[in-house]
């Protein structure tokens, strides 16, 4: 379900925006969702090459974390938006006792998130990124896309293992 750029959602209007923000905020019912079954999978095991799927949730984290955040946090505020450098990306999976803790905090961090979201003015959608050709509605819609795929990976993941598990 990726989007093109001709069909992405740009800065055409307010219905875009909720619905965006719609989607923004489901993600806390997909991880909600995912604390049912995710103690049934071997949910640090990693594939060749790939992430765990307690790094593919973690990367959800970290993007919402140090990326869009800190944006959204400098638009709320009326500041100029500017893309910081952000660290690389280090995950350590032992560190994480309880998955289900693990969830609940990236969960209250995207709550966090939606409030501040809910402080940006209408306009301030349309604003672009100092330095870069993308608003902070593509943004917000880049996020989305790159979250859907991230729970696309999981749920594929979690019901390939399933099914090698049986009934």
């Amino acid at each position: 379900m990726s989007n093109t750029s001709s069909s992405k959602p740009s800065t055409q209007g307010s219905a875009n925006l909720h619905q965006l923000l719609d989607d923004a905020s489901y993600l806390e019912d997909e991880l909600e969702a995912l604390k049912f079954v995710i103690e049934s999978v071997p949910y640090r095991e990693k594939p060749v090459g790939e992430y765990s799927i307690l790094e593919l949730i973690a990367l959800i984290d970290y993007a919402q974390e140090h990326i869009y955040r800190p944006l959204f946090e400098l638009a709320a505020q009326n500041k100029q938006l500017r893309l910081q450098e952000d660290p690389e990306f280090t995950f350590k999976q032992d560190k994480v006792t309880s998955v289900n803790k693990f969830l609940d905090s990236i969960i209250g961090h995207r709550v966090s998130l939606m409030k501040t979201v809910d402080k940006i003015h209408s306009e301030e959608w349309k604003e672009p990124v100092v330095g870069r050709d993308i608003t902070l509605l593509d943004l917000l819609d880049n996020m989305i896309d790159n979250e859907r795929e991230q729970l696309r990976k999981v749920a594929e993941r979690v019901m390939t293992m399933d099914d090698e598990n049986g009934p």
